[in-house]
């Protein structure tokens, strides 16, 4: 794919594309091999998503795309709702006893299907979950308490003004693919939401027991890579916004003429993380970080993330250039381990 500012574009065709990420860099950081075993292998792992990351895209879909979220999310069927349902074998061969059908039988099937024959009509469960997987092909399942928590996110959202001014009046999923100026490898990102002099980035956060919320947030920020993100999704915006004023790159998709103007002239956007609970009371935190604090001195995390960034490029420079995509892994060498190697007793 061409480098470019692309908005709608499925998730899947942007995962496709052979892109160092923000995410990259943390599998290189792990080891170039864990990188390419995740990202070039042509047999790559399974990523199923956790109970979590699946509520975090729920509310990412919610908030930014809510148009779209019928479309790809449908409310999980509850026994509960269905009290006279026959859902096991006994339960299907206590009816046939009653209305003086045979009970005998090897498999479920063979009852529900003798049990239709005689003409009855009872609400047998396992129909009802095919009925409810075929009417919601391709959508994902979430509980009814799951659906609950969303809802009440999306009008906490709705009804706070400074939350709701933040995402609106721009553009969300907008993912960016950059040639990088100096090894001129491909650099991408999917940013949550992309106003013209700011970008926004929604995190669902689980508060541990009797820590603070506000502890919470700046541990992800720390140990969950966030700052690192922050500062590599500027760094491509900021290179997007000068190729685009070049006319280098172009915006595709149907974008505001107005809008593609501000975000080729915004060359020191703000980025935001919006912290969210992911349960009740759903407590929330916009919170901005910034290349320079007050004054001119720039902010130690965000150094230390530019350093990081620019060490995992050009690793993934050097990687590519010995590797291709041949499994990066140099021949194994013995080493000897120096009290410097554990700055835990040095």
């Amino acid at each position: 794919m061409n480098p470019g500012i692309y908005l709608n574009l499925p998730g899947a065709d942007y995962r496709a594309i052979p892109a160092l990420s923000n995410s990259g860099i943390g599998d290189l950081l792990v080891s170039p091999l864990t990188y390419w075993h995740r990202h070039i292998n042509p047999l790559p792992p399974r990523n199923e998503g956790t109970d979590a990351t699946i509520f975090g895209d729920a509310v990412h879909c919610r908030l930014l795309t809510p148009d779209l979220f019928p479309m790809l999310y449908a409310t999980a069927l509850r026994k509960e709702d269905y009290p006279t349902a026959l859902v096991t074998m006994d339960d299907l061969r206590t009816f046939c006893e009653v209305n003086g059908l045979k009970v005998s039988a090897k498999k479920k099937d063979d009852l529900v299907e003798r049990i239709k024959m005689a003409g009855f009509s009872p609400t047998i469960w396992d129909d009802e979950v095919s009925r409810h997987a075929f009417d919601n092909q391709g959508k994902t399942f979430l509980c009814a308490d799951e659906i609950a928590a969303l809802d009440e996110i999306s009008e906490i959202v709705e009804g706070d003004e400074t939350l709701a001014e933040t995402l609106s009046g721009g553009y969300p999923e907008v993912s960016i693919v950059i040639e990088e100026p100096d090894t001129k490898r491909l650099l991408k990102c999917r940013q949550d939401y992309v106003k013209t002099e700011r970008t926004v980035d929604v995190k669902t956060l689980t508060i541990p027991r009797k820590k603070s919320f506000e502890d919470a947030y700046r541990n992800a920020l720390l140990y969950e890579d966030y700052l690192r993100q922050g500062a590599f999704y500027t760094l491509v915006r900021r290179v997007a916004a000068m190729q685009l004023a070049a006319g280098e790159i172009k915006v595709h998709g149907d974008a505001d003429p107005a809008w593609v103007d501000g975000f080729s002239r915004c060359l020191n956007p703000r980025f935001e993380f919006l912290f969210i609970e992911s349960s009740a009371p759903f407590n929330r935190e916009l919170v901005e970080i910034t290349e320079y604090d007050l004054g001119a001195q720039q902010n130690l995390y965000w150094m230390r993330s530019e350093r990081t960034i620019h060490e995992a490029i050009h690793r993934y420079d050097e990687c590519w250039s010995r590797f291709g995509e041949l499994p990066w892994s140099p021949p194994v060498e013995r080493k000897r381990l120096h009290d410097s190697d554990i700055p835990q007793i040095s």
